[in-house]
């Protein structure tokens, strides 16, 4: 109804009725760019989206949970004004190229995994290689960042690291071997759970 306070359709789209949320994602197009004024990407905003590349405006700045929920989309670009990313946005997801704006002051992203902009906290791995060696200069390796990537059979931790957070490698089932460093002093609850070796 056009009359609804809170939700707005466009395109086929649901939006808040100020248009800085999207909420669901259902024109069919493959290749979309989410208009300027768009603020937030919703939970499991792109989960009917026929959709294999997302570009993102500069005017985007969260993007929620489950938001990539959905094995299509391979390509996502994010501009420079995002300032939150979940760290379940692509969980569901199979994409294979995310590309961040290079003037976004949060992130960077380097061979599939997503850091803090200072490169000290991996945040979120999206890459589906077998074997990761994560980079020296890396501090903390967040909760959640390695959760359910099947693909992952070994993992070289560098000597910088001193924190893995809570179910950092949980659901990796096929994860048979990881050198953790006499450096980490802190393992999260569930780090390994559901893992080769659980």
């Amino acid at each position: 109804d056009k009359n609804n306070p809170k939700y707005i359709v466009n395109g086929g789209n649901i939006f808040s009725k100020d248009k800085k949320i999207l909420y669901m994602y259902l024109a069919k197009d493959i290749n979309i760019t989410i208009e300027e004024g768009v603020e937030k990407i919703g939970e499991k905003a792109f989960i009917y989206s026929n959709a294999t590349t997302i570009n993102f405006p500069d005017s985007l700045k969260s993007i929620e949970s489950y938001a990539f929920y959905n094995d299509k989309i391979k390509t996502v670009n994010i501009g420079k004004n995002v300032n939150s990313i979940s760290e379940y946005a692509f969980h569901g997801s199979n994409i294979l190229n995310v590309k961040i704006d290079d003037k976004n002051p949060n992130y960077m992203v380097e061979n599939g995994i997503i850091y803090n902009k200072n490169k000290t906290k991996l945040l979120i791995n999206i890459s589906n290689a077998e074997e990761i060696i994560i980079p020296e200069g890396i501090q903390e390796i967040s909760r959640y960042a390695f959760y359910s990537r099947q693909q992952l059979k070994k993992l070289i931790i560098p000597e910088t690291v001193t924190v893995i957070g809570n179910n950092a490698f949980e659901g990796c089932v096929n994860l048979i071997k990881i050198e953790i460093p006499s450096s980490v002093t802190t393992i999260g609850e569930g780090a390994f759970a559901n893992t080769a070796s659980d």
